[in-house]
């Protein structure tokens, strides 16, 4: 969660997994489900009253299907911008006052680059730590493996860390 002392923000992924099908069969998905009546998405609530006062609910496509983006990284915000990342690989940036997405970057469709080894370094899954403020720079880590492969949730493994300039 984050807050700017008017708003908090949550990120809510609501889905069931077992992750610990992953160690059964390492760089496989983890069985990953929507809870029932599940609304994944990024929240906005009143810090008085806890009131909801705008909600976002991304999706991305799978197969041809429109997929719910499921948020279970941690949020940053600044500047009237609330900041999170979803473990299909996005990192979105949505206005604080009404919760109107502004900016969406997917960082695994990005130029292929390589590191000083010549190994491919790509995007994939965006959780736990989620995208962070420093400056005038938001950086993002795209590549979280706890919940194995690639799936219709999720980008899967990845190793890059993105920074991208915030005017």
């Amino acid at each position: 969660m984050a807050t700017d002392g008017k708003k908090i923000y949550v990120g809510v992924s609501d889905l069931n997994s077992d992750k610990l099908s992953v160690f059964d069969k390492p760089g496989a998905p983890a069985k990953i489900v929507l809870a029932e009546n599940g609304k994944p998405g990024v929240y906005a609530l009143d810090v008085a009253s806890g009131k909801v006062e705008w909600e976002q609910h991304p999706v991305h496509q799978h197969e041809g299907a429109a997929v719910p983006s499921i948020f279970s990284a941690a949020l940053s915000v600044t500047n009237d911008v609330v900041f999170a990342g979803s473990l299909d690989g996005v990192v979105h940036a949505f206005r604080t006052n009404d919760g109107a997405p502004l900016w969406a970057r997917d960082t695994r469709n990005v130029e292929p680059i390589s590191d000083a080894a010549g190994n491919a370094v790509q995007g994939g899954t965006i959780d736990g730590v989620g995208p962070i403020i420093a400056g005038t720079d938001l950086i993002v880590n795209s590549g979280y493996s706890a919940f194995g492969g690639a799936s219709k949730f999720q980008a899967g493994t990845g190793n890059a860390l993105f920074v991208f300039r915030v005017k």
